[in-house]
């Protein structure tokens, strides 16, 4: 029997159903906010953990967590779900099943950090996020200076 691969790829995405893997937006995001972590807060490059739940689409994600040498960073996962919010995401756990969404390797260039540090400060002044963001630092400095 001779297998069409256009009518099988079909059958495969109906399996999926709900799966959306979007523009390719939501993991430029996941690298540009990494790497404004990483200028903002000067730590070594962490890595952002995005859940998403197969019915999410687009901007909608599940859950933010920042880790880095097996530690998970409160205060930074606070300051990276601030920053998807200014980029206009929704972030709503229903308790249901979710997957993860490829971490950012961070080779990228001086140039591209400036450029995602930059993006990522005008959302934040765009969307109000920048006093909310403004308590978090004050708050938590010296807990980033002993990264």
């Amino acid at each position: 029997m001779l297998c069409d691969p256009e009518q099988g790829f079909q059958v495969t995405r109906s399996r999926c159903r709900g799966f959306d893997p979007g523009d390719g937006r939501l993991e430029q995001d996941i690298c540009d906010i990494s790497m404004w972590l990483v200028e903002k807060y000067q730590v070594p490059f962490p890595h952002l953990w995005i859940d998403k739940h197969h019915f999410q689409h687009d901007y909608q994600i599940a859950c933010v967590a920042v880790m880095a040498w097996e530690k998970h960073l409160d205060h930074l996962t606070t300051a990276a779900r601030h920053a998807f919010l200014a980029l206009d995401y929704e972030i709503r756990d229903t308790g249901e099943d979710v997957y993860a969404l490829q971490c950012c390797e961070g080779n990228h260039s001086r140039h591209e950090a400036l450029r995602a540090f930059s993006r990522i400060e005008a959302k934040r002044g765009i969307r109000g996020c920048s006093s909310a963001l403004s308590s978090i630092d004050t708050e938590n400095e010296e807990d980033f200076k002993k990264i």
